[in-house]
């Protein structure tokens, strides 16, 4: 029996987590985030490891020392540090669902190019921001009432510069990018893509 993966990336803040969910629970199968197995790996890292420093993202944002280029840069590394751990856990999951919706900024267009998973159909969207002060409401609207801090400019345009980069390397894999925008139609538009 095919099974089904749905792989849902892009960058923070532009619904990927909010739209796999809801798709999940409406499809009624497995749902995977991603963040789950990038905490697990960051965790297990030596503290002042390379490996260490290569996962925290987060504690290289809230430093402030490094340039927005040098993080999108450390970014894409994390990224890719996930993605080659994907295949086993992918496995692994699929092992126990039929679908499995996974989602998470950790979902690289080339390693999903690569992914080769038995007797499993593969669909892959990118959700897409192109507009920064949008991405910036929408991360602004994630913190609630916690205080801004230094870092949450920064941490936006990181994100936005990924996202565009992402969107970049998905189209040129001629795998989905669709607008985040409106976000009240995004799983319905998602949903669409997935279960053609």
């Amino acid at each position: 029996m095919t099974k089904h993966l749905i792989l849902v990336g892009g960058a923070a803040g532009t619904g990927k987590t909010t739209t796999a969910g809801t798709i999940a629970a409406e499809l009624r199968v497995g749902w995977l985030q991603l963040d789950s197995v990038w905490i697990a790996l960051r965790a297990a890292a030596s503290p002042g490891s390379d490996e260490r420093e290569t996962l925290d993202i987060d504690g290289r944002l809230r430093r402030g020392t490094e340039t927005s280029d040098k993080l999108l840069t450390a970014h894409v590394a994390a990224a890719s540090a996930v993605c080659r751990v994907l295949p086993a856990v992918l496995a692994f999951e699929l092992q126990t669902h039929e679908t499995l919706v996974a989602d998470g900024a950790w979902v690289l267009p080339d390693a999903v190019a690569g992914l080769g998973l038995v007797d499993t159909k593969i669909s892959a969207i990118f959700l897409h921001e192109p507009d920064l002060e949008a991405l910036r409401r929408s991360m602004r609207s994630r913190r609630g009432s916690s205080p801004v801090q230094p870092w949450h400019h920064t941490s936006s345009e990181v994100a936005w510069h990924y996202g565009n980069w992402v969107a970049e390397k998905a189209t040129q894999h001629g795998m989905a990018v669709i607008s985040a925008r409106p976000f009240d139609t995004l799983h319905n538009r998602v949903r669409e893509l997935v279960t053609r």
